[in-house]
């Protein structure tokens, strides 16, 4: 595996230049959810190869590599025009790709279609029935699953209760806050119990404020249900506020950030271009040259200019 760390703000965080995959358990770390510990070995959805072209001259997507691991919350992170939607909606089953496959598991879904995916899906304008009531449009899922009509009330009840709008079932969309047709959006894709929750950049159009409690709202849900979140943005704030691992995306690939635990596995260095490419995508940044070597004296670590000495740097405990 290659690494090239960059520590962000977030304890919980260190952004590795790799292609993710997890070999024969490597890496033992997991996810705190709820209380327990969600092994990140176990693989539900994984990209081998995938590549998406519309002109079959130029790439959206190529040659993406990804595990998506059972209960972790994953965000694909990168500037417009770099693939995330694109990757989601293949995910979905709204566009196939052009070449590799995806597999979810371990059963290949070419050919699946979207209804049968079993994924619940919150995108960008919400996509919201504005003809019909929050209630219906929170049923709707379960409507074309042909769910009985009691286990429909209660099951609509529960997931308003949920994201808090209780009371709003007779509503209809245009009658509801933006952060209030956000959650009726989050509520239907959950109602019916998905294996995964994608979501499209679904704060977009809140502002600041509201888009801050969001965020916190969908983290505790998915802490409070496990359920396995695929979320697209391009704000980086938002991906480490929320995110367990971020997939970094640049213009026609992929790059990932484990879990700071999973950063004891033994790792070779990456190289510089695609380590440059991940860092200045993640934000103002400054590049160093130079190589790094572990001193004698432990836990100080020394980045030097090729070929000079080795010696202490400000990494490690401050002397008093």
């Amino acid at each position: 595996m290659n690494a090239s760390i960059y520590e962000s703000l977030s304890p919980d965080f260190a952004i590795t230049d790799v292609t993710p995959r997890y070999d024969g358990g490597a890496i033992g770390a997991g996810v705190v959810l709820g209380g327990a510990i969600v092994s990140l070995t176990d693989v539900i959805v994984r990209f081998s190869a995938v590549e998406k072209t519309y002109d079959g001259r130029v790439n959206v997507v190529e040659s993406m590599d990804l595990d998506i691991c059972q209960g972790e919350f994953l965000t694909l992170l990168g500037p417009s025009g770099s693939g995330k939607t694109t990757t989601l909606m293949m995910l979905a089953g709204f566009e196939e790709p052009t070449s590799g496959d995806i597999h979810m598991n371990g059963q290949s879904l070419r050919n699946v279609p979207p209804f049968r995916r079993n994924m619940g899906v919150v995108f960008q304008n919400y996509a919201l029935f504005p003809h019909k009531t929050v209630f219906q449009n929170v049923a709707f899922p379960l409507v074309q699953r042909r769910i009985s009509k009691p286990a429909i009330e209660e099951q609509v009840g529960e997931a308003l209760r949920m994201v808090e709008l209780q009371g709003y079932g007779e509503r209809r969309p245009h009658q509801l806050s933006g952060g209030q047709q956000q959650r009726v959006a989050l509520a239907r894709a959950l109602v019916f119990e998905p294996n995964l929750l994608l979501m499209d950049e679904p704060l977009g159009a809140l502002d600041k404020k509201l888009r801050e409690q969001m965020q916190i709202e969908i983290k505790h849900l998915h802490e409070a249900l496990g359920t396995t979140v695929v979320y697209v943005t391009h704000d980086q704030g938002e991906a480490l506020t929320m995110s367990n691992r971020v997939a970094v995306t640049t213009a026609v690939s992929s790059r990932s950030v484990p879990p700071r635990r999973s950063t004891s596995a033994r790792t070779t260095p990456s190289s510089p271009t695609s380590s440059a490419r991940t860092t200045t995508s993640m934000g103002r940044s400054s590049a160093l040259t130079g190589t790094t070597a572990r001193c004698a004296s432990p836990p100080a670590i020394s980045s030097s200019p090729a070929g000079s000495a080795c010696r202490r740097s400000a990494i490690g405990p401050r002397s008093r």
